[in-house]
């Protein structure tokens, strides 16, 4: 097993419009999710996340299946939550809080403040005293830059493709957030590990990365303007990828095995993902 101690992962794992093309139930997307996270909390790394407090998200089935094994653990909560300003903004303050004393022995959550993340009740102070209007987008931006800069690797699988008529795959912010926290590790120097099997943007990004070849791309209708800006942006930072990774993140891509993609994922974090990460004002 890898020793992944000191080591922070994001991951953004959503379920993807093309899955049922693909022919994978949505309990594989799960079993993937599942996987990955028990053996990146295993090998000793952290999960940082993005998102909002919705109990019945993904981002909630993470702890929930591994806060009573490796919660009480760790020195430490393996979780790490990144809550953007905008969702702070919409959020009650006694919501706040239930949702931090319900799982404060297994997720640390943080708020984001320019390209830091800090204490939680640093941005809600901010935040009310200012009363300044949020720009949704611009806040989603802002907290995957600061998620960038202070994880070691970054997973993804899945996400929104903005196609048009399908009102549950429209996305917020001003690209679609997988291709765009794409883009951001690799300007940021973050590894990124993209799941192209299961679908979604994800699985544009690992053709529009070399990952994938060309014919894997699954068929669509019309889909809107902006994710076409994106998935062009990512092609022109594909060359930031280290050759010497980019066999180990081929396989990775083509791979549907959640325990081979658990493993795999585990071996390249703890052999590319060296690079030093800012000094994080929440860590003591």
């Amino acid at each position: 097993m890898a020793d992944l101690s000191g080591k922070v992962v994001a991951i953004s794992i959503s379920d993807a419009p093309d899955r049922q093309r693909l022919g994978f139930p949505q309990n594989e997307v799960d079993r993937v999710l599942l996987a990955v996270c028990t053996g990146l909390v295993r090998s000793g790394a952290r999960i940082m996340y993005g998102g909002n407090l919705d109990p019945a998200g993904y981002t909630f089935k993470i702890f929930r299946h591994l806060a009573g094994a490796y919660g009480t653990r760790r020195e430490e909560p393996p979780f790490i939550h990144v809550l953007p300003s905008s969702v702070i903004e919409e959020t009650p303050d006694e919501d706040l809080k239930a949702s931090q004393n319900a799982s404060l022995d297994i997720v640390e959550t943080l708020g984001v403040q320019g390209d830091d993340l800090v204490p939680i009740d640093d941005v809600v102070r901010e935040l009310r005293i200012s009363q300044k209007p949020i720009d949704p987008a611009a806040a989603l931006t802002e907290a995957r830059i600061a998620m960038s800069k202070h994880s070691d690797a970054r997973v993804i699988m899945g996400g929104k493709m903005g196609i048009e008529g399908n009102r549950s795959d429209h996305y917020s912010g001003k690209m679609p957030g997988i291709l765009e926290e794409a883009i951001l590790a690799l300007e940021y120097e973050c590894t990124l590990i993209v799941l192209g099997a299961f679908g979604g943007a994800a699985r544009d990004a690992a053709i529009a990365l070399g990952l994938l070849p060309e014919g894997e791309r699954v068929p669509r209708g019309r889909q809107a303007e902006s994710y076409y800006e994106a998935v062009v942006k990512l092609s022109s930072v594909a060359g930031m990828i280290d050759d010497s990774l980019r066999g180990a993140l081929k396989e990775i891509a083509a791979e549907e095995s959640a325990e081979a993609l658990a493993r795999k994922i585990g071996e390249v974090v703890q052999k590319w993902a060296h690079r030093p990460k800012p000094a994080m004002r929440y860590r003591p």
